[in-house]
Order: structure tokens, then sequence, then C-alpha cells
């Protein structure tokens, strides 16, 4: 498998901080610099000075961006322990994980399950039951 920062650098050529990999009906952000969870939280030359990233996941759905997935529940293998529609400081080696996987596995039909719904918001929808 390819290293996903050599699909952020053919893609733009350069790295500037936000990045979208389309991939098999995915679409994978990565993203790093100082207004991101990332590390270093500053903004690089280069994208191989990072340690980790801030990534979201989300499917192209009638031709337009889809809401932000739950990683966790789509790939609980990965074990990102995600907080919020974004997953911060992911190491290196975790963001390869989740490309290979993208690369692999097409979104499932019923991909709406998957959007992430944050904690507070859960438990609104609970208390309303």
């Amino acid at each position: 498998m390819s290293d996903f920062r050599e699909a952020i650098v053919r893609r733009i050529r350069s790295f500037s901080v936000a990045h979208r990999i389309e991939i098999n009906g995915w679409c994978l952000s990565v993203q790093a610099g100082e207004g991101h969870y990332c590390s270093p939280r500053k903004t690089l030359d280069s994208i191989y000075n990072y340690d980790s990233f801030e990534i979201a996941l989300w499917v192209k759905q009638n031709g337009k961006d889809g809401r932000f997935l739950n990683i966790d529940m789509l790939f609980p293998g990965l074990e990102l322990d995600q907080r919020d529609k974004v997953v911060g400081y992911v190491p290196v080696e975790k963001v390869q994980e989740l490309y290979n996987l993208l690369q692999e596995v097409a979104p499932p039909p019923n991909v709406n399950d998957y959007v992430y719904v944050s904690p507070y918001y859960q438990q609104l929808l609970e208390e309303d039951k």
C-alpha cells in the first residue's frame, strides 16, 4: 500500500494545512498546522515532519459532502477514541492504517447509520424517549 502522505503530495504538490483525500467512495480529511490537533502544533514546510494529524471522514452523497462519520463505529479495531466530529492527534501509523482500510472497503449502503453524534446530543435524544 502507498503512504497516505504521497496521495496528498501528488494531489497538490505542496503542503499547506488542510487536505482531503478521495478514495474508494470515502473522503478522508487529513489536517495539520497551528490551528489543528496535530503534533507538532505548528505549520511546517513538509507533511513528513508531523508525528500526528487531525482527521475526519465522510462520504459524498448526491454529489455533495455528507455528514461526518463515527470512525470508531465503522472501524472499531483502529481504537481512535473519537470524541468529536474530528479526531485529533492521530499518529501517522494510525492514519496509514485507516487509509489502507479505505482502499479495501467501500462505504456501506447504510452509511448514515454511522454519522457522528456528540455524547451531549446523544444524551438529549435518549432523554426524549
